[in-house]
């Protein structure tokens, strides 16, 4: 009798701060100096935008952003900042050096609107 194992159970991949910075790595060049926001870096932003599914997700996507804000210049700011709407994505907090990443309301809009239809259902 041959006992077999189960296939391993793997859960989805938590955002860190590698996670974070290894996608905006493609973007070093435009945050940096300016110029245009290149095809990688739009790919690696919005791959990495929408990894964040969770709240603790997104806080942390924030918290890294932060941090990374800390070491360079408001204009760089401003040009990360810029990225995701150049390359048609959306983070849902705002990027700069004074974000509280612990007081946003992380509860996605698709939540809230499920929560809502819920509601309406039972009544």
């Amino acid at each position: 009798m041959t006992v077999t194992s189960p296939p391993p159970v793997t859960e989805a991949e938590a955002i860190t701060c590698d996670t974070v910075h290894n996608s905006i790595k493609p973007c070093l060049n435009y945050m940096m100096y300016g110029g245009s926001v290149t095809e990688e870096c739009c790919t690696s932003c919005t791959s990495c935008i929408a990894k964040g599914t969770t709240a603790l997700d997104r806080q942390t996507m924030c918290s890294c952003i932060k941090d990374l804000a800390s070491f360079i210049t408001d204009e760089q700011i401003d040009r990360v900042a810029s990225i995701p709407g150049q390359c048609g994505g959306k983070v849902p907090f705002k990027i700069s050096k004074d974000v509280d990443c612990s007081k946003k309301n992380w509860i996605s809009i698709e939540a809230k609107v499920e929560r809502i239809l819920i509601q309406c259902y039972e009544r």
